[in-house]
């Protein structure tokens, strides 16, 4: 639902609708929850997204999605890719490009490249993509630190378990 739309409905309940929901996010989170547009995914664990309110509204930043680590693409020989990186980049492009999507924090804002550290929640469900690539194999835990290591570290030990993604026959 568009965010017009969204503040319509909040508006016409009269009820103090705050619009945003209660979604995980690190115990002093750098920034509050923000709502966002994936614009481009760049690969499994990186993509574009435009900021659709609060101090950041209208400007695109590439953002890291935090605690996963996934295959890398290479976009100019896709068969040069690693293993399983064009199937994590096919879920990730199936499950948020164009979508909008809510944005939480952890303690740090920002990863050891520069970009923006989050996880993304669609709009349409709450889906938690994060958690949702290392449950499916399509991503690894990340080797940096992050609130929620021990959930995603039992989500990839049981994606290894049932032979996963990565962790079994990925096809591409």
């Amino acid at each position: 639902m568009p965010a017009m739309h969204r503040l319509a409905l909040c508006a016409s309940l009269l009820a103090g609708c705050s619009g945003t929901p209660q979604l995980p996010e690190g115990p002093e989170a750098c920034r509050s929850v923000t709502l966002a547009e994936v614009v481009e995914v760049i690969d499994g664990d990186t993509a574009d997204v435009t900021f659709l309110e609060g101090d950041l509204y209208g400007t695109t930043d590439r953002v890291r999605f935090n605690g996963i680590d996934t295959p890398e693409v290479n976009h100019a020989d896709p068969l040069d890719s690693e293993y399983c990186g064009l199937r994590a980049w096919n879920e990730a492009v199936s499950l948020l490009e164009g979508e909008e999507v809510w944005l939480t924090f952890d303690t740090s804002c920002t990863g050891t490249f520069g970009r923006t550290l989050v996880y993304a929640f669609r709009t349409s469900d709450e889906l938690w993509f994060n958690e949702h690539m290392v449950e499916q194999g399509y991503a690894r835990v990340s080797g940096f630190e992050f609130s929620f290591e021990d959930l995603f570290a039992e989500k990839e030990a049981e994606a290894m378990s049932a032979g996963r993604g990565l962790w079994g026959p990925c096809t591409e």
